[in-house]
């Protein structure tokens, strides 16, 4: 597991993308009322406002009938600069994949995402998760 670092973002932010992913998987066209509407869990920050999302290491199935833009254009908008060039390629290797799997972490790694992610020791570290005083 890791976490996709959102500076500059808000909460809204991580829960479109993760509505996003979401959709990916399960299209709102033949998702079920009852369903739920996040792919991934999010954090943020208690001072500087940043948001952790993220992201299991595990394999998705794409949805013939999946909005794979929408998801791609919120993760250009809301992380690290990526260049037009990247955020296509990335968008050209989902619709690729549409009816099979792929793990979004991974995804994440071979990208310039990757500089944005962090461990779970990582948040820790870095004042994420604040002290409980029992």
């Amino acid at each position: 597991m890791k976490y996709l670092i959102l500076e500059n973002s808000s909460t809204d932010d991580a829960s479109n993308i993760s509505k996003a992913l979401w959709n990916i998987i399960s299209p709102v066209a033949i998702r079920n009322s009852e369903d739920t509407l996040f792919y991934n869990s999010w954090v943020e920050h208690p001072t500087n406002g940043d948001i952790a999302l993220c992201f299991s290491n595990e394999s998705i199935q794409i949805h013939s009938q999946a909005d794979i833009t929408a998801f791609t254009n919120l993760m250009s908008n809301a992380t690290v600069n990526i260049s037009d060039t990247e955020s296509m390629t990335m968008n050209e290797y989902l619709e690729s994949l549409r009816g099979n799997t792929f793990n979004p972490l991974n995804m994440l790694e071979m990208t310039t995402f990757s500089q944005s992610l962090s461990t779970h020791s990582d948040l820790e570290t870095n004042g994420y998760f604040e002290s409980f005083i029992v």
